[in-house]
């Protein structure tokens, strides 16, 4: 159902990952890279995708300060930048698929304005769900404990997705509640990811996930609404 493990690249898997009973994720993808002259990671369109899907991206970079681009008709939801330790840079992405798009075929670059980094990147492919709130933070707390922030629900049934990268080899461990839909990592960068259904709506509160070692994390968390 998910990606999982220390991986340099991988590729897509088609997955059935309802919050409420539904197919509300139905496929996820997983790419990296690092070197010298490494500005790019792309994604390549669900198989099973329909117009009207909701691609949802988590994306990281190490080593650099600077900014990422998406394609045409994708919306940067949140950003945020840690300078604690090493500079990490992390943000969300999301696109409406369209009938122009080809499942299986159509590829998104991702770009980042500087060379040298260490890309990390998510992608989740969502059906009959609508884009909520969203939220980011870095935590400069040093422990096992990496935080993603709250956000405020707006309807029953809400699927919250979070993710968390920090500069260090290791693995995520989910929490009571949560579902890991991915967890890998590339030349001392982790990145990972977890969803948790609430029930009502309201304010969800601090979303953390646990780390296998102590170390500073960058934090994103976006809802996605029934």
């Amino acid at each position: 159902m998910y990606f999982t493990g220390s991986v340099a690249n991988a590729g897509m898997t088609d997955a059935t990952q309802g919050g409420s009973g539904s197919t509300d994720i139905i496929a996820t993808e997983i790419q990296s890279g690092s070197g010298m002259s490494t500005t790019r990671i792309t994604f390549t369109l669900s198989a099973s995708a329909q117009t009207g899907d909701i691609l949802v991206l988590f994306v990281s970079a190490r080593n650099n300060t600077g900014s990422f681009t998406a394609p045409a008709g994708w919306t940067e939801n949140e950003n945020v930048v840690s300078t604690t330790g090493s500079v990490l840079e992390s943000s969300i992405f999301t696109y409406t698929v369209t009938g122009s798009d080809t499942p299986g075929t159509t590829t998104y670059n991702i770009d980042h304005s500087q060379g040298f980094v260490v890309l990390l990147g998510g992608l989740l492919t969502i059906r009959g769900l609508t884009i909520g709130n969203t939220n980011s933070n870095f935590d400069t707390t040093f422990n096992t404990t990496h935080g993603a922030p709250g956000v405020t629900t707006t309807g029953a049934n809400a699927l919250v997705l979070t993710s968390y990268t920090c500069v260090s080899s290791g693995s995520y461990t989910p929490r009571t509640g949560q579902t890991e839909l991915f967890d890998h990592n590339l030349v001392g960068v982790t990145q990972g990811a977890m969803s948790q259904t609430f029930a009502s709506a309201g304010a969800t509160g601090n979303m953390p996930s646990t780390f296998s070692s102590n170390n500073f994390n960058t934090g994103l968390t976006i809802s996605m609404e029934t």
